[in-house]
């Protein structure tokens, strides 16, 4: 698209106030997840359900509810941070100059800020996953030019457009046509040429808007941005051409126009990819959706739980209580806790008008009846209220089943509410697989940002052609508990397995073991595939190391091989290296050479003892 077309959209949207069709369900996602994320601005969740309650009772509920949903939602959101520690994850970056992966790399080395480009988008990528999945993600260009104009590099950064802000878009055939940027002055940080928006505040509707604020429009395109910057009179810049538009409804406004050539393909994406069942499909939810009726009955059951543990379940006590007596020499007897028909009040009964004691470090003393009576039963001085113990207690159990739900709504498992150790392994494999399932989407997403930014930035760059850039999570995600993974190998081992699923099993539960120190666990994985014997059982290989003299190559290395690795990483270390990042060949030559050694120690000792015998 040209330069003409996008500014007669950009004009067209801002005279009529124009937004895409679902702009206003898009925001009221973005609230109800922050609502739940953050359990702030939850009023009208909250006294919902009490429409019949008055003003002053509504603002009582809210006042003492102490909201559970951030609580169970940042417990799913956990789960989904553990996506980027899964082993396995496919990363290529290929191009048959080496010069231009270095600088790519470089580039995403330090992408905003100190963040790389990975770590940036795991943190924010996932925030606006749950927060605001109808965000866009476009990454823009700063170039960097000398004395002559000429651009000698190129800077790559992310520009967020929450929600709110993206009001009008157009996609054809699943890929996006033109996205326009509707965005506050003073909402931005301007950082040199930089525009970063601040997302301290969830989005709001800008429908009420003031007429004094300003705003600056963008719409990108495949290879042109459009800018138009709403003229600030406070700001005056006499050397900028202003246009004019007159929108429908209000006065006419002035606009500084700007365009740009970032790149041939658009730069922005949408962060989310859960399809809204509510819409046609083209705007998107979070991962909170599925579980939505269950946080509402959730705030509910929280509330009533808050209001009676308040209101209702305090200690009350009733006493039998004197009227006072109490006569000052002037102002005359307490009469209803007053002294006389004085303001004054009493200081023996402190305006009560009857006397019991307050506090209970008070001892109450009772004279004890004179002559044969019987002395008066001490529980007809004082009587405690029984508590309504039943109705918070069903209460508590129906939030916790609530809150059980939620996590099942989202994952379709109740593997987090369960022990840790499965009924059955094959039980246990089920159970993940469910969770797989659901944060493959995820993953699947982050993988085609990862890709996409990576493409945008070699075409700054000038360097997409003959490039390879492809990330990808397996399809385990390897949140099996130790516990379930030993259970497994159990029942792997019981089952017959072939030794290269046991292997699988095994580095499984090794990864787990050496969470911490992922070199070890390289290290081992290469020193296995020279260990003999894999594949046989114990007393297979108890008969063919038996067949075999002390000195043979491969019983040398299944009977001495802790002591052989271990000698190896200790000359390795000393040297600075490991022996994973080693190539095979000369691996293969290490271990052989350190083999050769034990051989020869072996056949000493044999030519030692024969000596010694024939002597």
């Amino acid at each position: 698209m040209d330069s003409k077309e996008l500014y007669g959209i950009l004009e067209n949207t801002i005279k009529k106030g124009l937004v895409h069709k679902y702009y206003d369900r898009t925001l009221d996602i973005a609230k109800f997840n922050h609502q739940i994320l953050t359990g702030q601005d939850q009023d009208d969740l909250i006294v919902q359900y009490k429409i019949k309650e008055s003003d002053s009772l509504k603002e009582q509920r809210v006042r003492l509810t102490n909201s559970y949903t951030p609580y169970v939602a940042n417990q799913i959101m956990s789960v989904y941070r553990k996506v980027k520690r899964t082993d396995g994850i496919k990363r290529i970056l290929e191009h048959e100059d080496s010069n231009t992966i270095a600088k790519i790399e470089n580039k995403l080395g330090r992408f905003y800020g100190s963040q790389s480009y990975e770590r940036y988008l795991h943190e924010r990528l996932l925030y606006f996953y749950f927060y605001d999945p109808n965000a866009f993600l476009i990454f823009e260009r700063e170039n960097k030019t000398d004395q002559q104009g000429i651009i000698k590099d190129v800077n790559f950064y992310p520009f967020e457009v929450p929600s709110n802000q993206a009001i009008n878009y157009c996609y054809k055939n699943g890929n996006l046509e033109w996205l326009i940027v509707k965005q506050k002055n003073e909402d931005k940080e301007i950082v040199g040429d930089n525009t970063i928006v601040n997302h301290t505040e969830p989005p709001q509707h800008e429908k009420n808007a003031s007429s004094e604020e300003l705003f600056t429009y963008y719409i990108y395109s495949n290879n042109l941005v459009v800018k138009l910057e709403q003229y600030d009179p406070k700001k005056e810049d006499s050397e900028r051409e202003k246009i004019k538009i007159k929108p429908e409804t209000g006065k006419e406004l002035s606009f500084y126009y700007q365009e740009f050539k970032p790149g041939s393909s658009i730069q922005a994406i949408k962060v989310g990819n859960l399809p809204d069942p509510e819409s046609d499909k083209t705007i998107f939810v979070s991962p909170l959706y599925p579980a939505k009726e269950v946080f509402e009955d959730i705030i509910r059951d929280k509330s009533y739980l808050d209001l009676t543990k308040s209101e209702h379940t305090f200690l009350q006590k009733y006493v039998y209580a004197e009227s006072c007596e109490y006569e000052h020499e002037e102002l005359g007897e307490c009469v209803n806790g007053h002294l006389g028909e004085s303001s004054q009040v009493c200081p023996k009964c402190n305006g009560k008008g009857k006397l019991w004691h307050t506090t209970e470090q008070e001892v109450v003393a009772i004279t004890l009846p004179d002559g044969e009576g019987d002395p008066v039963p001490l529980e007809r001085f004082a009587h405690y209220v029984t508590l309504p113990h039943e109705t918070p207690r069903f209460q508590a159990e129906e939030l916790e089943k609530a809150l059980k739900r939620a996590i099942i709504a989202v994952f379709n498992t109740e593997i987090f509410e369960t022990p840790q150790l499965a009924a059955t392994a094959t039980a246990a494999i089920i159970e993940h697989e469910k969770i797989y399932d659901v944060l493959s989407f995820y993953a699947d997403q982050y993988s085609l940002i990862w890709e996409f930014g990576v493409n945008i930035l070699s075409e700054y760059l000038q360097k997409n052609e003959d490039l390879t850039a492809l990330y990808s999570f397996p399809v385990d995600f390897k949140m099996r508990s130790l516990a379930e993974l030993l259970q497994l190998k159990k029942m792997a081992k019981e089952s017959g397995l072939s030794h290269k699923s046991m292997q699988a099993i095994e580095h499984d539960i090794l990864s787990k073991q050496y969470a911490d120190n992922p070199t070890a666990i390289a290290d081992y994985k290469s020193y296995e595939c020279f260990k003999p014997f894999q594949d046989k059982s114990v007393e297979e290989i108890a008969l063919i190391t038996m067949s075999r003299s002390e000195s043979d190559y491969h019983r040398i290395v299944y009977e001495n091989f802790d002591m052989i690795i271990k000698e190896i990483e200790v000359e390795l270390r000393n040297q600075g290296t490991y022996f994973h990042v080693l190539n095979y060949e000369k691996q293969k030559e290490i271990f052989q050479n350190k083999v050769d050694q034990y051989r020869d120690s072996i056949q000493y000792r044999n030519t030692s003892i024969v000596n010694s015998f024939e002597n």
